[in-house]
């Protein structure tokens, strides 16, 4: 009888750890092979040559041969890496148009809307896969009257993207793009992503929670796999009115 080889020894062994700990549905920490290790992830199911992880209320398969290792003890974020197992194509873009309102009504009191349209220009790699753009618009109002500050409002696309607190926080921002739940591009389109050149592309900010205040300006932000790929800051210029005044960064007091 042959004697089994010490790779298939391994996979033997990853296979039944992580059945093990599955049959428990208890979340704990999956290194893979490239470094990468997810803490608070579950393994949903494992077939012949890929496994199917649960974090953040998402599901996504994976190559078997891609894992490492699995432990039912939940790693820190500052000890899990917490990046995406898998290989992405970076990629730059182009904000193409703007259009904002004056306010978040018009005079019908009908809700506003922002509409940005850009494109996507992918660097040269052999990855296929795209992380979705993350989008940040950041609104600075009017005020009421002379005893309070101008509001600041953030809208995020998609919803997702909305990271944790009520501040401008960079730090908080970064944790949600490199989320398990954040939407990738080439996972069932392969056609769409073979194209170089991603244009044509839009996103709508509903602007309700803004009312009928007056708009003084906005900044953009839009990431990519891991940093900011576009930016745009403009005043919005009113009819009458002398030209608006506004502070550096103003968007960092949000």
């Amino acid at each position: 009888m042959p004697t089994p080889s010490k790779k298939a020894i391994q996979l033997a062994a990853i296979i039944f750890v992580a059945c093990f700990c599955a049959s428990f549905a208890r979340a704990g920490t999956i290194a893979f092979k490239d470094g990468t290790v997810l803490s608070d992830a579950e393994i949903v199911s494992i077939s012949e040559d890929s496994i199917v992880i649960m974090k953040d209320k998402t599901k996504r398969s994976f190559p078997l041969k891609s894992l490492k290792s699995y432990s039912q003890t939940d790693l820190s974020s500052k000890i899990a890496s917490e990046e995406f197992p898998d290989e992405f194509c970076d990629y730059s873009v182009s904000i193409l148009d703007v259009k904002m309102p004056k306010s978040g009504e018009n005079k019908d009191g009908q809700t506003e809307q922002c509409e940005m349209s850009y494109s996507i220009s992918k660097h040269p790699d052999k990855a296929k896969k795209l992380k979705m753009p993350y989008f940040y618009l950041y609104v600075l109002t009017g005020r009421d009257n002379e005893a309070e500050n101008r509001k600041i409002y953030r809208f995020c696309y998609p919803d997702q993207a909305k990271p944790k607190g009520s501040n401008y926080d960079l730090a908080a921002t970064m944790e949600k793009v490199s989320g398990f739940d954040r939407p990738i591009w080439g996972e069932e389109d392969q056609a769409f992503m073979h194209r170089q050149e991603l244009g044509g592309k839009k996103v709508k900010f509903d602007l309700k929670k803004i009312g009928e205040r007056r708009i003084l300006a906005y900044r953009i932000e839009v990431w990519g796999s891991k940093d900011i790929v576009a930016e745009k800051s403009e005043t919005v210029q009113h009819l009458g009115l002398e030209q608006i005044k506004v502070a550096s960064k103003w968007w960092e007091r949000y």
